[in-house]
């Protein structure tokens, strides 16, 4: 059975350029089977939902269609990701509604600090002020211990990465007793060339219940 398409309903937030920002409220959204946006439509009132769809060949009530609706809370939105702030996506198993099997894309860990900083410069200018020197600051392990805490804890609050992995997951990770179902959260992470404070990552990813310590690099600069 394919998955449904999904229509989301609420606010969605993103630029329309560097100096324009869009807050559109009651926005309807379709999503694919597959994960693709297929139209948009914007001042859609909760009751009027069920005749916009119509518009696009949905009718909601039909069982021979799978359609699922996602209302977001009023303090709810969307947002447009960056591919780089992207940390997992996942595999479902056709046997199982758990999923089995997470890969991800790495954050770059010393680089949180930095959000929103240094936007007056180009790529290459940017890693010579304000990356380089700020990955420099990790040779102390209680700057990286706290900058790390927070990460992690960052990561985690999102909750874009919280899975269940049933007992056939065990390969995945050994470690975890797989004759019970847990919830873990994975990432992978960049650190930097100081190898005292990538461990620090790695130990503040398991304090904090992250299953990433076998999934953090350090770059070599």
């Amino acid at each position: 059975m394919h998955a449904p398409v999904k229509l989301y309903h609420g606010s969605v937030v993103h630029s329309l350029s560097l100096d324009d920002l869009e807050y559109a409220v009651d926005t309807l959204i379709c999503v694919s089977d597959q994960g693709i946006i297929l139209w948009i439509e914007r001042s859609v009132d909760p009751s009027m939902i069920q005749q916009v769809a119509s518009t696009h060949g949905l009718i909601l009530d039909d069982s021979s269609q799978s359609v699922e609706i996602l209302q977001l809370e009023q303090s709810e939105f969307l947002c447009p990701g960056l591919i780089d702030t992207h940390t997992v996506s996942s595999y479902q198993s056709p046997a199982s509604r758990t999923v089995t099997l997470i890969t991800s894309l790495p954050q770059h860990a010393p680089q949180y600090p930095n959000l929103g900083v240094g936007q007056e410069y180009q790529l290459l200018d940017w890693l010579s002020n304000v990356t380089f020197p700020r990955e420099q600051m990790f040779a102390d392990e209680r700057y990286a211990a706290a900058v790390y805490d927070e990460v992690v804890k960052r990561t985690l609050a999102v909750g874009v990465s919280r899975v269940e992995l049933d007992p056939d997951s065990s390969s995945l990770c050994p470690e975890i007793d797989s004759s019970r179902s847990l919830q873990v959260t994975t990432a992978s992470y960049y650190a930097s060339l100081h190898e005292s404070a990538s461990k620090i990552l790695a130990d503040t990813t398991l304090r904090n219940g992250e299953h990433s310590a076998r999934l953090i690099t350090r770059i070599l600069y």
